[in-house]
């Protein structure tokens, strides 16, 4: 293990005795240390049972929004991909902010794009869900 990464785990360690959420960056990983896994890869997909639509989960993984989106989207079990900008490499990024400006022009995030016909921007479960009917 090395040195650094060795650190951050002594660190996180120590850190989880207090009652708060730390997390810890390892190469494309955020790692949740009260032992769950938070976020993610930059990109990737969940596979639910309701797969009537294409749907694109546009946010930062930091973003509270994003995560609630992203949670109401698996509760109902919906198939969906997602990419987290902030993760990304900078040669993917601009590609992801191309389609991004597509349908939102102010680049805020979350922005879901369904069957690359309509958008959702920002979270807004019950707008979201008639989208999904």
């Amino acid at each position: 293990m090395s040195e650094t990464l060795s650190s951050r785990l002594l660190l996180a360690q120590v850190a989880c005795t207090v009652p708060t959420l730390v997390a810890c960056c390892i190469p494309q990983r955020l790692v949740c240390l009260e032992g769950r896994e938070a976020i993610v890869d930059a990109k990737g997909s969940v596979h639910g049972t309701d797969q009537r639509h294409d749907v694109l989960l546009l946010g930062l993984s930091t973003c509270i929004w994003c995560r609630r989106t992203r949670e109401m989207l698996e509760a109902e079990n919906v198939s969906f991909r997602y990419v987290y900008f902030d993760l990304l490499q900078e040669q993917e990024k601009e590609t992801y902010l191309e389609l991004l400006r597509t349908w939102n022009p102010r680049e805020s995030y979350p922005t879901v794009i369904i069957d690359d016909q309509s958008c959702v921007i920002g979270h807004k479960p019950e707008e979201l869900k008639k989208a999904l009917v």
